[in-house]
C-alpha cells in the first residue's frame, strides 16, 4: 500500500512538474519573442522618429531656417546658417533612412496586434513621405533665400524689417503635413509599445504563477513523502522499544495495536505468527525436558525400592 501510494504520488508529481516546465518553456519562448520584437522593431522606430523630430526641431532645421530668413542679408551669416542646415540635412536623412529600412523589412505585418498598430503599419510610408516633402521644402527654400536677398535693391536692404518680411512671405512653408505625419507615427509607436509591454507583463505574470505552482507541487510531494516516512517508521520504532523492554517478541507484538492492512500490518502479523510458532516449539521442548526429568526420578525411585 505504501509502495502504491508513493508510486501514485511520484507519478502525479512528475506529470504536473513536466506540464509546468513545458508551459514555462513555451511562455519563456514567447516572452523572448516579444522582447526581441521590442528591441528590433519598436525601440528602433521610436529612436529614429525622435532623431527625425530633433533634426527638424529647435536648434536644427526650422530654427536655422528662421535664422537664415532673419539674418540672411549678411553673406557670412548666410553661409554659416546654410552650413548648419546642411549638417541638419545629414542628420535628418540618416534618421529617415533608418526608419525606412525598418519599414522595408516588412516584419510588423507578421505579428498580430490591434487595429491601431495595424494602422501604423499601413501609414508609415505615407507619414514618412509627408515629413520628407516638408523637409525638402525647407531645404529648397533655404537655397532661394540667398538669391532673394541678392535680388533686393540696396534701398530695400537698408530697411531690414521690410526685407525680412518680404523674404518670410516669399518662403512660407506649411508644416501641417509633417506635424500630422509625426503625430500619426508617434501615436502608432506608443500604442505598439504599450501592447508589447502589456503582453510581456502578462507573460511574466503567468511565468510567476507557473513557478509558484511548481514550487507548491514540490513542497506537497516532499511533505507527503516525509509523512509516509513517519507512518512507516513510527510502528517499527514502537516495536523496537517494546522488544527492548519486554525481551519477548510475542509480548512486544501484543503491546502494539496496528489496525491497517498494509506492508507494516502484514509484517506484524507474520512476526506474531512466527513468535507463536517459536513459543509452541519452546513449550514442547520444555515439556519434553520435564518429562525426561520425571522419568529419571521415577526410575531412580524404583531402583531404590528394589
Amino acid at each position: 500500500m505504501f509502495k502504491n501510494k508513493l508510486l501514485i504520488l511520484s507519478a502525479v508529481s512528475f506529470i504536473m512538474l513536466v506540464s509546468l516546465v513545458s508551459a514555462s518553456v513555451i511562455y519563456t519562448g514567447r516572452l523572448n519573442e516579444y522582447n526581441r520584437f521590442f528591441i528590433t522593431e519598436v525601440e528602433p522606430r521610436s529612436n529614429s522618429l525622435n532623431a527625425i523630430l530633433t533634426s527638424l526641431g529647435y536648434g536644427h532645421v526650422i530654427h536655422n531656417f528662421k535664422n537664415l530668413v532673419i539674418r540672411g542679408e549678411d553673406p557670412l551669416k548666410r553661409e554659416k546658417h546654410l552650413k548648419q542646415l546642411k549638417a541638419n540635412s545629414q542628420q535628418f536623412y540618416f534618421a529617415l533612412y533608418n526608419y525606412v529600412a525598418l519599414v522595408n523589412q516588412d516584419t510588423l505585418s507578421g505579428h498580430e496586434f490591434s487595429s491601431g498598430a495595424q494602422q501604423l503599419i499601413g501609414s508609415e510610408r505615407q507619414a514618412l513621405k509627408k515629413i520628407k516633402i516638408v523637409f525638402e521644402h525647407y531645404m529648397d527654400e533655404s537655397q532661394r533665400i540667398g538669391a532673394l536677398y541678392d535680388n533686393l535693391s540696396a534701398a530695400q536692404q537698408d530697411q531690414s524689417t521690410h526685407t525680412v518680411v518680404s523674404i518670410d512671405k516669399a518662403v512660407q512653408i506649411n508644416d501641417e503635413p509633417a506635424i500630422t505625419g509625426m503625430k500619426m507615427l508617434q501615436t502608432g509607436i506608443n500604442q505598439l509599445r504599450a501592447e508589447v509591454l502589456n503582453a510581456s507583463h502578462q507573460l511574466v505574470t503567468t511565468l510567476n504563477v507557473l513557478i509558484i505552482m511548481a514550487s507548491l507541487v514540490l513542497a506537497v510531494f516532499i511533505c507527503t513523502a516525509i509523512t509516509f516516512g513517519f507512518q512507516l517508521l513510527r510502528p517499527i520504532i514502537k516495536l523496537s522499544k517494546a522488544l527492548e523492554q519486554t525481551k519477548s517478541t510475542g509480548k512486544a507484538i501484543a503491546q502494539i495495536h496496528y489496525p491497517h492492512h498494509d506492508e507494516i500490518g502484514r509484517l506484524f502479523h507474520y512476526i506474531k505468527m512466527a513468535s507463536a510458532h517459536d513459543e509452541t516449539i519452546i513449550a514442547a521442548q520444555v515439556a519434553a525436558q520435564v518429562a525426561a526429568q520425571v522419568a529419571e526420578v521415577v526410575e531412580v525411585a524404583e531402583v531404590e525400592s528394589n
